[in-house]
């Protein structure tokens, strides 16, 4: 059994501790901040074990956290540092035509950014925006993003702090419904850089079947692509290949249905 109090845990190390070892820490910030406990062993057959906690020494019984391993091995290191941020919430709101994402921290430690990840089912994410950090802070500081481009029906968001070093930690994970209320269309990167070749264009609220015609305009009224869907879902993505040689500019992508037409801007650089 190994017993860990906690320690001045940046960068130290205690190695090749036995069964029954106690691991004291000192507590540079206090016994109510936030601390993340990493402790890495290996067991007598060669395989490495990692376990890691998040823990506010105060809570727990005499200070002390205890990690038992039913198979004998050797602790190969532990280390426990405090979080680089206290988190006091993250929530995703849907909007009519978008999503909030808002979040507050209670204190930061060398929080250089924060990542917004999205995924349609939970298990792959994608990164959607990034906000600067405080970089260090004792006092709360509120955070808002949105997401202009929600998925239609379940959006899973969860936030990921990254600090000056490179390491990150993540939030809990929000699901949002995203059901939009009229006809829409979103279509991105915009502007497109002259190294992207193509756009993605969100069509919501249209109906199953409808056949959608797709069309992009150059500043003199020439159609330069064309294109006709049928709309398969309530939320369709499609992808429009942007021309090759495509001249720097302002264009329009108009859609059009039995019953109307919407344009969008596009700029292409």
């Amino acid at each position: 059994m190994i017993k860990s109090g906690i320690r001045d845990a940046r960068g130290s190390f205690g190695h090749g501790c036995q069964h029954g070892e106690k691991i004291l820490f000192g507590l540079p910030d206090g016994p109510n901040a936030t601390y993340h406990l990493v402790i890495k062993t290996t067991n007598i057959g060669g395989e490495r074990i990692t376990h890691e906690a998040d823990i506010i020494p105060s809570n727990l019984t005499d200070q002390t956290y205890t990690y038992i391993r039913d198979t004998y091995g050797t602790l190969d290191n532990i280390g426990c540092n405090r979080l680089p941020i206290e988190l006091d919430y993250f929530k995703a709101i849907a909007k009519a035509n978008h999503v909030d994402l808002n979040w507050r921290t209670l204190s930061e430690q060398n929080n250089n950014h924060f990542l917004i990840k999205r995924s349609s089912d939970g298990q792959h994410y994608e990164t959607i925006a990034q906000v600067p950090g405080a970089g260090n802070s004792t006092t709360p500081t509120d955070y808002e993003e949105q997401d202009l481009y929600p998925i239609p029906q379940w959006n899973y968001y969860q936030l990921q702090q990254v600090d000056d070093n490179g390491d990150f930690t993540k939030s809990n994970i929000e699901a949002v419904l995203f059901e939009p209320d009229a006809v829409q269309v979103n279509a991105y990167p915009n502007p497109i850089s002259s190294d992207q070749n193509e756009w993605k264009v969100w069509l919501l609220g249209f109906n199953k079947d409808e056949l959608i015609n797709i069309e992009l305009i150059n500043m003199r009224g020439q159609t330069i692509h064309r294109n006709e869907v049928v709309i398969q879902q309530t939320g369709e993505l499609l992808t429009i290949n942007k021309p090759q040689g495509l001249p720097a500019g302002i264009y329009n992508l108009r859609i059009s249905w039995q019953t109307g037409a919407i344009q969008r801007k596009l700029l292409a650089n």
